[in-house]
């Protein structure tokens, strides 16, 4: 099936929005022949789509734990979607006809992703939506975010850094300059590394390598993303 999808993309250059409408779990879908198919199942085949449709996928899930399935983008590789919307936990199938009626009437009428979501939680407050939505440029820059603070801040920074200090110091050109010099030097060229680090991360997961339109389409810096550490 989605090896179908994937071909009729590339050969109508369409922009398509899969629904699922089915069982779900926070670790996968159970399809229509009863068989579990977990997230990172589903990640090659939902890539290889986006893809081929120059990272224009929709994804909608009529299914319980349906917005769990940000799971396959954990690797910052490449974007399996450019957009999901999905309930976060349990749902009954009454709420699911119901509430899915309203979001393609509403999607359908004006073509606007953010009313329509409006419209699939129109009985909730906005604290107590079940239903959520998740582009693939805010799941890049959290995803980025947390592994900034984990791997470049901190202990870990500093670990680095002096990993690098000891590494450098047993060379006498290094050592001329200083433990002090050398250590605002290593501190600079890791800044620029950082920054390299992230915009070759950047690239590869918005397809920017094949599609260099797409860097106009997701202009956030690696500074935008520095901000929310």
């Amino acid at each position: 099936m989605f090896n179908k999808i994937r071909d009729e993309v590339k050969l109508e250059d369409i922009y398509p929005m899969i629904h699922f409408e089915c069982h779900g779990s926070p670790d996968g879908l159970y399809v229509t022949n009863g068989e579990f198919i977990t997230w990172q199942e589903l990640r090659r085949y939902l890539i290889d789509i986006n893809y081929a449709c120059r990272l224009n996928l929709v994804i909608v899930l009529a299914a319980c734990n349906g917005y769990h399935i940000i799971k396959v983008a954990e690797k910052l590789d490449r974007a399996p979607f450019l957009l999901i919307i999905g309930p976060e936990g349990e749902v009954s199938t009454g709420d699911v006809e119901r509430d899915f009626d309203a979001f393609y009437a509403s999607f359908f009428d004006d073509l606007d992703g953010y009313a329509a979501l409006n419209s699939l939680n129109r009985s909730l407050g906005p604290s107590a939506w079940k239903y959520h939505i998740m582009s693939a440029e805010a799941l890049f820059i959290n995803a980025y975010v947390k592994y900034y603070k984990e791997n470049c801040t901190g202990k870990r920074k500093r670990e680095r850094i002096e990993n690098l200090i000891t590494k450098g110091m047993k060379d006498p050109r290094v050592q001329n300059f200083g433990v002090g010099k050398t250590r605002k030097l290593i501190k600079q060229k890791l800044t620029v590394a950082n920054e390299e680090h992230f915009n070759r991360k950047k690239k590869q997961f918005f397809f920017v390598d094949e599609f260099p339109d797409n860097m106009k389409r997701f202009p956030f810096s690696f500074n935008d993303v520095l901000i929310k550490v």
